[in-house]
C-alpha cells in the first residue's frame, strides 16, 4: 500500500498547479475577448465631393489605450464603400471641411 502522506502532498501540488493554470488562462482569455474595434466617426468631408470623407476608427484591448487610425472613405454605390488609409499630416483645409460635432462641454 502507498503511503497516504505522499499522495495527499501530490494532490495539493496538482490542485495548486491547476488553479494557477486556470488563473493565467482566465486572464489571457479576458485580454483576447475584451478587444474591440470602434468607429469614431467622420472628421472631415471633401468640399468638392461630399461622398469622400476622412473617418477615424479605434482598436483597443484589455487595459490598454485605443489606437486611432484615419481612413479615407469613398462611397462607390449606396452600399459599397472604398476605404484606404490616410495620413493626418496631409489634411488640407482648402480641400477638406471639418465636421462639426456635438460637444456637450462647449458653452
Amino acid at each position: 500500500m502507498l503511503p497516504r502522506k505522499n499522495s495527499i502532498g501530490k494532490m495539493i501540488l496538482v490542485t495548486i498547479g491547476a488553479l494557477i493554470y486556470l488563473g493565467f488562462s482566465a486572464i489571457l482569455s479576458l485580454g483576447i475577448f475584451l478587444c474591440s474595434e470602434g468607429n469614431r466617426g467622420e472628421l472631415y468631408i471633401s468640399r468638392t465631393n461630399p461622398s469622400v470623407k476622412i473617418i477615424s476608427r479605434s482598436f483597443g484591448c484589455f487595459l490598454t489605450t485605443d489606437d486611432i487610425n484615419l481612413y479615407k472613405e469613398r462611397n462607390l454605390t449606396e452600399n459599397l464603400k472604398w476605404v484606404t488609409s490616410f495620413d493626418e499630416q496631409l489634411v488640407d483645409t482648402l480641400y477638406w471641411k471639418p465636421v462639426e460635432r456635438n460637444n456637450f462641454l462647449k458653452k
